[in-house]
């Protein structure tokens, strides 16, 4: 498992200037837990409902975020075949953008029906 580095401001309680302290933050995709609904899994990617917006979302196994054209390929694959039973009829496409967590490999499927920020209030799309 892997981590980044991120700064912490700490507050003595004695004292009013703020210490930064350098930690190791444990990567949330690398720890995979069972937050959300599991829609399928191998022994290379988990395909989640994402805590954050609830949709569809591939995450790899290991820590990366460069992948071969092959195993990109399979992840892309895989992630379109469990969106596409995951929203029947509705269309979606595929977001590369990594937002909250940029350094490990993560793609969402996402409706077309609606900006994917406002998807999960969205209610029933079908």
């Amino acid at each position: 498992m892997k981590g980044r580095e991120v700064l912490i401001a700490l507050w003595p309680i004695s004292g009013r200037q703020s210490i930064l302290k350098q930690v190791t933050q444990e990567c949330e995709l690398c720890v995979l837990a069972r937050l959300t609904e599991w829609l399928y899994e191998d022994e290379l990617v988990v395909v989640v409902l994402c805590e954050s917006c609830g949709v569809p979302m591939v995450v790899l196994r290991e820590h990366e975020i460069e992948l071969g054209e092959e195993s990109r390929q399979r992840v892309l694959g895989t992630l379109t075949e469990v969106a596409g039973t995951y929203y029947g009829k509705m269309e979606f496409y595929i977001d590369e953008h990594m937002r909250q967590i940029p350094d490990h490999l993560h793609f969402h499927a996402r409706p077309k029906a609606v900006p994917w920020w406002q998807y999960r209030n969205a209610g029933d799309l079908s």
